[in-house]
């Protein structure tokens, strides 16, 4: 029986790929994070959220923690706060193909990183849907975010930044990061 637990809590607006994140964590088996076409195929089709949903991470040894990754739905964004005090971590996921939506993103990020409860804790930004045809760069997406706005004040200290294709990428850097 592990003797922690450590609660990652995955936030980000509709359809940005906190669904597919969870499902893809499902499917991971230390050591293999390839995808297979079934896995695939069933990302592809996910149904949006309505509340909240959570996974044990399986599959992943370090020492007798055990890792408990709860995905809140962008409809309940007015209660995430409620979810800060027991999370360990965050994954806040954004839809690079979305620029219509990247106002809404930064807005709901700038405040996960203002918030008291989440003061030291790390968060991870993930920049999701990068092998999408119109996605902007990583570059434009943080410029447009002003990453290195937070960055001056303190806030970068805690922020690590990745770029994912959910559908069709690896996640082993991701698993990395929730275990560290």
């Amino acid at each position: 029986m592990p003797d922690t637990e450590i609660e990652i809590l995955v936030l980000g607006l509709s359809e940005s790929g906190k669904s597919a994140l969870l499902k893809r964590i499902k499917e991971y088996r230390g050591g293999k994070a390839e995808v297979a076409d079934e896995i695939h195929d069933s990302v592809v089709f996910l149904p949006p959220t309505v509340g909240m949903e959570y996974e044990m991470l399986a599959g992943v040894k370090k020492g007798k923690a055990s890792w408990r990754v709860r995905e809140v739905g962008s409809s309940l964004r007015q209660v995430w706060h409620r979810f800060y005090e027991h999370a360990n971590k965050v994954i806040y996921v954004l839809d690079m193909s979305n620029i219509v939506s990247l106002g809404s993103a930064t807005v709901a990020f700038s405040r996960l990183l203002s918030e008291e409860m989440l003061s030291g804790k790390p968060i991870l930004l993930l920049l999701n849907k990068m092998d999408c045809e119109y996605s902007l760069s990583k570059t434009e997406v943080l410029t447009r975010m002003r990453i290195d706005w937070y960055s001056s004040r303190g806030s970068g200290s805690r922020l690590t930044i990745m770029e994912s294709s959910l559908l069709f990428g690896s996640i082993e850097s991701i698993v990395n990061w929730m275990v560290v």
